[in-house]
Parts: structure tokens; C-alpha cells; sequence
């Protein structure tokens, strides 16, 4: 965790993970012209994540 320049406290994370999506349910696809189809059972989850820190205000009714 680091502070910003307006003295927020942020913190930040990425990441990705490769799935098979027909463990998950998602069987949909459709057929190319050119052959094969259009979304491939393996597929990529990529993430970025920021959050802030919110402090309360103290002294301001």
C-alpha cells in the first residue's frame, strides 16, 4: 500500500487466470465460415484491481 499524492491510501493488484468456460456452463459458440468457431473453450480472465482507502473525516460535524 502507498500513499497518493493527496495523501490517499491506495492499494493495487493484477492478475490473470486461464479457464476452460464449459466448467462454468458457457457452451455458447457459433461456427466461422473459414472454419473453426468463434470463441475458444480456453479462455483468458484479465484483472486490475485499485482500491482506496477511505478515512473518516474527524472534527467536521
Amino acid at each position: 500500500m502507498e500513499r497518493d499524492p493527496a495523501g490517499a491510501l491506495r492499494a493495487g493488484f493484477e492478475g490473470s487466470r486461464r479457464i476452460d468456460r464449459q466448467q462454468f456452463g458457457v457452451k455458447w459458440n457459433t461456427a466461422l465460415d473459414s472454419g473453426g468457431v468463434l470463441v475458444s473453450d480456453k479462455i483468458t480472465l484479465e484483472f486490475e484491481v485499485s482500491a482506496v482507502k477511505v478515512e473518516e473525516s474527524r472534527g467536521i460535524a
